[in-house]
């Protein structure tokens, strides 16, 4: 586990940068890596547990309006631990799972002046 956290660690400085007082570019296309530990837990009855691991883009185009499509892929394997109706306690490993996720974002961009009326 603390390898884990090493790593994501590491991952999140990846490409870290300030964009204040740079001009937009017009076109911009960012494509990286994504690493995430999914849990899923229903207190009493099972828990669904593992690491995924994928890509995640997105493109955005700025130009008086801002469009932007973001898309993440991510794949890896669960493990269950659960019962069955019958109370037998249930353990499956190595589940494989996919996890896709897009979105479409807007947005309209203002410019101000900071001159000073006489």
């Amino acid at each position: 586990m603390k390898k884990l956290l090493a790593l994501v660690i590491c991952f999140m400085f990846v490409g870290v940068g300030s964009l204040y007082g740079q001009p937009l570019k017009r076109h911009t296309l960012e494509i990286g890596p994504e690493i995430s530990y999914f849990t899923y837990k229903e207190p009493g009855l099972m828990r669904d547990r593992g690491l995924v691991y994928g890509l995640a883009g997105s493109y955005a185009y700025h130009n008086k309006i801002m469009l932007k499509a973001e898309a993440k892929g991510s794949y890896g394997w669960l493990d269950y631990v659960g019962s069955t109706w019958g109370g037998t306690r249930l353990t499956i490993n190595n589940i494989p799972n996919c996890i896709f996720e897009f979105r479409a974002l807007g947005d309209m961009i203002f410019t101000y002046s900071t001159k000073v009326l006489p």
